[in-house]
């Protein structure tokens, strides 16, 4: 073997070491599948993320990030969130054996916070229960509230809603070491308020998404919000 053939499979090998260096411990790459996130991020869109030192107190509310939320079954086919019992809910496979499933969804919590989802035709918010729906409330705008202060969501596609019955009232504590996530698409958008467990733990969140690269197009920064 030649001394340039030798060199092209170091520098190729010496390449993919690199890029797996990268994709593992640098930054991650997502797809989006839905209109979860519209118009931050549109169906198709590909982004991606920062994994360096994106842990604890640098993961802020108003942070856009990927995290992994569960797995398909490759038996059954059932998408099903992360649990301790490392097995699919509908046929039993294990965890190992079923692809893992990731979402890109904006934080609105974080541990320590109380957040309350509500009708803005309720006043208080203290008519509010701990999981439960308000059962007079109607097809109406809703706000969000973080420790008692409305979010000025300038992000989200539309006003969102809040109903007795697809869309649910929420009065929750953030526990210690997870999040809670909503899409920007509010009405359009699986996130904490339907999830069997509302919180993401926070070993779950793999990295804050910095930038949509495609359709190169249409790149652009996404944005964080302070809260």
């Amino acid at each position: 073997m030649t001394k340039e053939i030798k060199e092209f499979f170091r520098s190729i090998i010496i390449a993919i070491l690199a890029a797996g260096i990268i994709s593992n411990y640098v930054l991650a790459i997502a797809y989006i599948p839905s209109s979860s996130m519209e118009n931050t991020m549109m169906t198709g869109d590909r982004v991606i993320g920062s994994r360096l030192f994106y842990k604890g107190d640098s993961i802020k509310s108003g942070d856009v990030v990927i995290f992994r939320y569960g797995y398909t079954c490759s038996s059954c086919g059932a998408m099903y969130q992360e649990n301790d019992k490392g097995h699919c809910p509908e046929c039993g496979e294990i965890d190992a054996h079923n692809k893992v499933v990731h979402f890109t969804k904006r934080i609105i919590g974080v541990p320590g916070d109380v957040i309350d989802i509500m009708p803005t035709n309720i006043k208080s918010v203290d008519t509010l229960k701990m999981g439960t729906f308000y059962n007079e409330a109607t097809f109406t705008e809703a706000l969000i509230m973080v420790n008692g202060k409305a979010l000025d969501e300038k992000y989200i596609a539309e006003p969102m809603i809040c109903d007795k019955t697809r869309y649910p009232m929420v009065h929750v504590k953030v526990p210690e070491g997870c999040y809670y996530m909503l899409g920007d698409n509010r009405n359009n958008s699986e996130d904490s308020r339907f999830w069997s467990n509302p919180f993401v733990k926070e070993s779950d969140i793999l990295a804050k998404v910095l930038f949509c690269f495609y359709p190169f197009n249409d790149a652009k920064i996404i944005k964080s919000y302070k809260f």
